[in-house]
């Protein structure tokens, strides 16, 4: 399957790294195009450069003003802000990572007939959280939602907990890092929170991630809210989920539960560890065995997230099962 990418930002470029650093896993998704406003000079030094993951060590080779070797594949760059067609460069699907695209009908309007994976929640389309439903998704499906880091953080935990359990309501608080949409010092920002300079604060903000989960479990629709604080880290992020079950258990049995449950997507750890120790993991959540707590019927658990690295393996995950379903 080749694929382009629309809008090559720091989800698009953390979706490079993790394709081509994970090739023994996805050797069927071949990167084509990359349409991006900014220059392939500025796009190519900002691949290899990053100040979280470091030098990329894959090789890097400009070949014009429109196209680059990267991993000894010819990349073509476009810098196309209008609509276009995707299938002239021959790309069977489109990773949307522009943020500009969330709801059925601006996909259509701008993509066509192309197939896209949407790194967003987005409105009016499937959305898809790797490991919990993507058993919904099928060959009719051009347009994919992969949710967001968070939703894809909470909700294996929430299936887990509710299937086991079953969740009356609960409140998760994402401890998350800062990103791109806040200021680095005080700004302007319709935020007013988020006007705030971002290493500077621990920022109380929302988060939509609680709004999807109906979509992805609709048994708990209406159960769980959320809220963020965005904290002076640039990386890695934690959940901390407060439930109320209706079958309680008692803590030894609910950490056995959790530690038969891991999976590619879900894992435990009963380390003394912090946020730093999680960078590159590839697993949606790690839950911290040592900070679970019950009280009465009341259950408070915590997970860690590499919010880039996660997310971004998880549209993979993604992509690599649109294409197998569609060879079916």
């Amino acid at each position: 399957m080749k694929i382009g990418i629309n809008g090559f930002g720091r989800i698009g470029r953390v979706f490079v790294r993790a394709l081509l650093e994970n090739k023994n896993l996805y050797n069927d998704i071949e990167l084509a195009v990359i349409n991006t406003p900014g220059t392939i000079d500025t796009s190519l030094h900002l691949l290899k450069y990053d100040s979280v993951y470091r030098r990329f060590e894959k090789k890097i080779e400009k070949t014009d003003e429109h196209s680059a070797y990267i991993d000894n594949h010819r990349v073509i760059f476009l810098h196309n802000k209008e609509k276009f067609d995707w299938s002239e460069y021959d790309v069977d699907l489109v990773v949307e990572c522009s943020g500009r695209y969330r709801n059925l009908e601006s996909l259509k309007n701008h993509f066509g007939e192309t197939p896209v994976v949407v790194s967003a929640p987005a409105d009016g389309i499937k959305n898809i959280i790797y490991g919990v439903n993507d058993s919904m998704i099928s060959k009719d499906d051009q347009f994919i939602s992969a949710g967001s880091c968070t939703t894809n953080c909470i909700a294996p935990i929430l299936n887990i907990l509710h299937n086991n359990y079953y969740i009356i309501n609960g409140f998760v608080t994402t401890v998350h890092a800062y990103t791109s949409d806040q200021n680095l010092v005080d700004n302007s920002h319709k935020d007013l929170y988020r006007a705030r300079a971002a290493t500077n604060s621990m920022i109380p903000t929302s988060t939509g991630a609680t709004k999807a989960i109906g979509k992805i479990i609709p048994s708990l629709d209406n159960k769980i809210l959320g809220a963020s604080i965005r904290v002076p880290v640039i990386d890695v992020s934690m959940v901390d989920i407060t439930c109320n079950l209706k079958n309680i258990d008692n803590k030894d049995n609910i950490i056995n539960l959790l530690k038969n449950s891991q999976s590619e997507v879900f894992s435990v750890t009963d380390e003394s560890l912090v946020s730093c120790d999680f960078i590159k993991s590839p697993y949606s959540i790690i839950i911290d065995l040592k900070n679970i707590f019950i009280i009465d019927n009341m259950l408070r658990i915590a997970g860690w997230y590499d919010n880039e690295w996660a997310f971004t393996l998880r549209m993979l995950d993604i992509i690599k099962k649109v294409n197998k379903i569609s060879f079916n």
